[in-house]
C-alpha cells in the first residue's frame, strides 16, 4: 500500500509528541531508552526523517502500544487493503532479519533464489509478496519453516499446513528419486508422459499429483508408494514401531534376531530418514 511519506511522517510525530508528554520522557531520555540519541528523536518529531522498521518496533516496545500508534498504514488503511500490507510486512519483517543474521545482502540472496536484486528489494519494501515458487525457495534456502515467512500459516499454525507438508513430502521424494537416477524432468517426461511444467509446479509445491499419476512415477521408479505418499509414510513409521515392540516382547528374542526380521522394513525406514531430514 502507498501512502504519502510526509503524512506517514506527520502521523508519527504527533502521536510521539502525545507519548513524550503523557508520560513526561525527555527526547535525551527516549534516544537512550531505544538505542539511539536525541538528535535520532528530534529528526522524528520535526518530521525530518521516518524510524527504520527497528525503531518502529523499539518504540513500540518502549511505550507499550500497538503498532497503528505509529504507523499510518495500519490505523487508516481499509481492512482489505490493511490485510495484504500486513501480510507483505510480516514477510519483510522476518526476511530483513534473517537477512542480517546470514549477513546477505539483496543482490546475493536473489542470485541464489533464481531472481535478482530488484525481487528481493520489492519483497523487503513491501511492493510486491512472492510467489508460491519463491515462498518455497526462501524457505529451503534459510531452512526455515513456512510460518517465518506467511502468516496465515503463523496464524493458523497445522490447520492449514498438513497440506503443505504433503506436498512437501512429495515434492523431496521426487528431488531425491530424481537425483538418485541422474534424471532431469525433460527426460522422465519423455519416460512416463507426464508434463515437464506440471511436475515442475509439483517440485515447488504449487500443486499436487492425482492417484494415477503417483501410481506411474512408483512403478516407474520402482519405489514403495510412502516415498510419495506422507500419510502411507507416517503408517510406516507407526508399523515399524509396533512390529518392534512385538518382536521385543517374545521370548529369547536377540538384537540379532529383531534386525533380520525387520528386513527390508528397516532398509526402506533407514533411506528415507536420509532423504527426509526435515521431518
Amino acid at each position: 500500500m502507498e501512502l504519502d511519506l510526509s503524512a506517514k511522517k506527520k502521523y508519527l510525530s504527533n502521536a510521539l509528541k502525545e507519548l513524550l508528554a503523557e508520560r513526561k520522557v525527555s527526547q535525551t531520555t527516549l534516544g537512550i531508552g531505544i538505542g539511539g540519541n536525541q538528535s535520532l528523536v528530534s529528526k522524528w518529531l520535526n518530521c525530518k526523517t521516518y524510524p527504520s522498521e527497528e525503531y518502529i518496533k523499539k518504540l513500540m516496545n518502549y511505550f507499550g502500544v500497538e503498532r497503528k500508534v505509529f504507523d499510518l498504514v495500519y490505523e487508516n488503511a481499509d481492512l482489505n487493503t490493511t490485510e495484504q500490507y500486513i501480510k507483505k510486512k510480516y514477510l519483510s519483517d522476518n526476511l530483513r532479519e534473517l537477512m542480517e543474521q546470514n549477513g546477505i545482502d539483496n543482490s546475493s540472496l536473489g542470485a541464489s533464489l533464481g531472481g535478482n536484486q530488484s525481487l528481493v528489494s520489492k519483497w523487503i519494501n513491501c511492493e510486491t509478496y512472492p510467489t508460491e515458487k519463491y515462498i518455497i525457495k526462501l524457505i529451503d534456502y534459510f531452512g526455515v519453516d513456512r510460518k517465518v515467512f506467511d502468516l496465515v500459516y503463523a496464524d493458523m499454525g497445522s490447520v492449514i499446513s498438513e497440506d503443505y507438508l504433503k506436498k512437501k513430502h512429495f515434492a523431496d521424494g521426487l528431488k531425491n528419486i530424481l537425483k538418485e537416477n541422474n534424471m532431469t524432468l525433460t527426460l522422465l517426461e519423455l519416460k512416463i508422459g507426464i508434463k515437464e511444467t506440471l511436475m515442475q509446479k509439483w517440485l515447488s509445491c504449487e500443486g499436487y499429483p492425482n492417484d494415477e499419476e503417483i501410481a506411474e512415477l512408483v512403478e516407474y521408479f520402482n519405489v514403495e508408494r510412502k516415498v510419495f505418499d506422507l500419510e502411507l509414510y507416517e503408517k510406516s513409521k507407526i508399523d515399524l514401531s509396533i512390529l518392534e515392540i512385538q518382536l521385543f516382547s517374545a521370548d529369547k528374542i536377540t538384537k540379532k534376531d529383531i534386525m533380520e526380521q525387520k528386513g527390508e522394513i528397516l532398509h526402506v525406514e533407514k533411506k528415507i530418514s536420509q532423504n527426509f531430514l526435515w521431518y
